[in-house]
This record gives structure tokens, C-alpha cells and sequence, in this order.
């Protein structure tokens, strides 16, 4: 059980009492074959600090999920791959709004009935031969929005999106501990907000990645993400857009006893 309390200061109200029971529940069965099923069941709560544009108390927002998937590890070879199907819904979801109070326009939060998202998600690595391994995800989420925005899609949340990454780790001869990757990601078209006027063109960025492992327990790792340096608005906000990030660089180094 978790919950939330406040208390006033100066002349506006911020007393309240927050609380609510969550709970998780889930059955699994595994076979001799690798093969793997579960099924889940679980609800969430977060109180909401702040007002809506009615200044009344924010409500906190309320979710319950169902989840069934199936996981597989083969005996042939080393790898797992797994599937889910999942319904996520949540209610009082804040969303930001303009609307004329007392003959002005004034912007504010609202709180909308409910949002549903309904999806699938596939995920799978495999060693395709020595030292060579590949991974793959792919994503499909069907959203809709209740209330306010009745019949419209969640925004920022595309229905498809996938990546793939192929690496290689030199296993012998003068190379062995370096590691060599590449991959792409995948990010469909969605709607720039709640009220879909606007949506956001689909893009597929590159990355690269590099690592290498001394005896000493040093490890040194390289990462280009966006390599092409696409440029691409990420998301839109009240007044202004976002960009994604465009060609980045990072190293580090580690050691590990």
C-alpha cells in the first residue's frame, strides 16, 4: 500500500490524503523443452502533486495491466527468445489544455477519463556461430484515449517500432577481447500530442559499439549512436519542438575485482 499526504501553506489548499492498495499477481509453467508460459496481472497508483485548470486537487492516476507471454531457450543452440501480449489501462492521465476561462484563453492540466494501450512485444537473441550473436526486438502498441480526446491515440507512442543489433567478439590470435557491433532502431510515425493535429515522421537511426577487455580486468567501451546524424523532431511540446539527439560519442572505462 502506498499513499500520499499534505499540508497547507498560505492561502491556497494543498491538504490531502492519498492511498491505495496495489498488487501483483502471475502463474508460470515451464516445460522440459525450454518452453515457457506465464500470465500477469497487476495495478498501479501514483499520486498527482499540483491542480488542474478547474484549480481543483489533482486526482492520482490509476493503472491495471494483463499480461500473457511465452518465453523459449533452445537446446540446440544459446539463445531465448520470448513474446508478450499485454492490455495496459490507466485513468486521470494528465494532459495539458487551453481553454477560455472568464473570456481569455488559459492553459492548464486536465485530466482525461482513460487511456488503453494494447500490444505486442517480440524479443530475441541467438548465437548465430562462434563469437557472431544477433538481436532483435520489435514492438506493435494500439492506443486510444477515453474522455477529453475521445477515440484519439496517445501521443509519443508509435505503433510500430523494432531494432536490431549484430555483434562479434574475436575469441583468439592477437584481437581476442575486442568486441565490434552494429545495429539500427527503428521508430515509427506517432502523434506529436493528445490531440493528434500533428504526427511525426518515422525514423530509422544507426548505431555502432566497440569494446575491449584487458586480463587485468580493465574494460575499455566505445559508442556512436545516430551515426548519419539524422536529424528528427523526438517530440513536441507546448510552445516548441524537440530534436533527437543527433550524432553522439561516448567512452568509458571501467575496471572490475
Amino acid at each position: 500500500q502506498s499513499g500520499q499526504s499534505a499540508t497547507n501553506y498560505g492561502t491556497t489548499d494543498y491538504a490531502r490524503d492519498d492511498q491505495q492498495l496495489t498488487g501483483h499477481l502471475g502463474l508460470g509453467y515451464l516445460w522440459d523443452n525450454g518452453v515457457s508460459v506465464y500470465a500477469a496481472y497487476s495495478t498501479s497508483y501514483l499520486p498527482q502533486p499540483g491542480f488542474d485548470i478547474d484549480n481543483n486537487p489533482l486526482k492520482p492516476t490509476h493503472g491495471k495491466q494483463f499480461e500473457l507471454g511465452a518465453k523459449y531457450e533452445p537446446t540446440a543452440f544459446d539463445g531465448l527468445f520470448t513474446a508478450a501480449l499485454y492490455d495496459l489501462r490507466e485513468t486521470d492521465r494528465n494532459t495539458t489544455v487551453t481553454e477560455e476561462i472568464g473570456g481569455r484563453p488559459i492553459t492548464g492540466t486536465r485530466q482525461i477519463g482513460e487511456a488503453r494501450i494494447r500490444g505486442l512485444e517480440l524479443e530475441g537473441v541467438a548465437e548465430l556461430a562462434e563469437g557472431w550473436s544477433l538481436k532483435g526486438a520489435y514492438t506493435y502498441a494500439s492506443t486510444e484515449i477515453s474522455g477529453d480526446n475521445d477515440g484519439n491515440e496517445l501521443a509519443n507512442t508509435p505503433r510500430h517500432a523494432a531494432s536490431l543489433w549484430l555483434s562479434h567478439e574475436f575469441q583468439s590470435g592477437a584481437m581476442q577481447g575486442l568486441q565490434l557491433g552494429g545495429g539500427i532502431r527503428h521508430i515509427g510515425s506517432r502523434w506529436s500530442s493528445d490531440a493528434n493535429t500533428l504526427r511525426l515522421e518515422a525514423v530509422t537511426l544507426v548505431d555502432l559499439g566497440a569494446s575491449y577487455e584487458w586480463e587485468n580486468g580493465i574494460v575499455g567501451r566505445l559508442n556512436i549512436n545516430n551515426v548519419t546524424d539524422e536529424t528528427y523532431i523526438s517530440a513536441v511540446g507546448l510552445n516548441s519542438s524537440y530534436y533527437g539527439d543527433g550524432r553522439t560519442v561516448q567512452a568509458s572505462l571501467t575496471r572490475k575485482w
